[in-house]
């Protein structure tokens, strides 16, 4: 995760409303490696999640 720590934190304040799917297609992060980061941040307190996944729409962060 830490090759991709600075391009997780430029995305998530360029865009404040995010989901995943869009992190990892946008930011050219790993699936994988997004996932990963967003676990660590959301344990920090940061971002917080707005909105949970439902069967065909994934969680919305803040």
């Amino acid at each position: 995760m830490v090759k991709w720590s600075m391009q997780v934190l430029d995305y998530i304040f360029t865009y404040p409303k995010f989901r995943l799917p869009n992190l990892y297609r946008t930011a050219g992060i790993p699936e994988k490696s997004s996932s990963k980061g967003i676990k660590k941040l959301l344990e920090e307190g940061l971002p917080y999640l707005q909105q949970g996944a439902g069967a065909q729409i994934s969680p919305l962060f803040i």
